[in-house]
């Protein structure tokens, strides 16, 4: 079984979260209304100097802003899916049933200890001891401080 913090299983929601916001940053690009003013004449004598005011979208700016915001938003989301993917295929390594459940309901579906005990039948206590006991057997260092 691959080993996995406390800290990397409580990210599970976050990362989710922030593929959302990555794909939402995607969706809200749009390009620039600009307005400038030239200079510029009539086309007949006396030749009469003039400002003229133009306005309109800066689509090269635009195209040149959304690649650039592409290329970081998929390399973001890649990284962001490949950490989502660890953790799910961590939990589902895990040979124990209720551990695995705790797990999944806790960090994959965001539920309170006593949601996750109603659910399993548990006291809120035992789940929490159960919780406990496997991070502890999982990385002691980095976890018992938590618990």
């Amino acid at each position: 079984m691959m080993e996995l913090t406390k800290e990397e299983l409580m990210a599970y929601r976050n990362i989710l979260a922030e593929i959302d916001l990555l794909n939402e940053q995607m969706a809200n690009v749009e390009p620039e209304f600009t307005k400038d003013s030239v200079t510029g004449s009539d086309t007949e004598f006396p030749f009469t100097k003039h400002s003229i005011k133009i306005s309109g979208y800066d689509t090269q700016n635009y195209e040149r802003r959304l690649l650039r915001l592409r290329n970081k938003i998929n390399k973001k989301y890649i990284e962001l899916v490949e950490e989502k993917d660890k953790i799910m295929n961590f939990i589902y390594s895990i040979d124990d049933s209720r551990i695995r459940q705790i797990l999944i309901y806790r960090y994959i579906n965001g539920l309170s200890w006593k949601d996750i005990g109603e659910r399993m039948k548990y006291g809120t206590s035992t789940i929490r001891l159960i919780h406990g006991n496997f991070m502890k057997r999982l990385a002691p260092i980095s976890t018992s401080k938590m618990l």
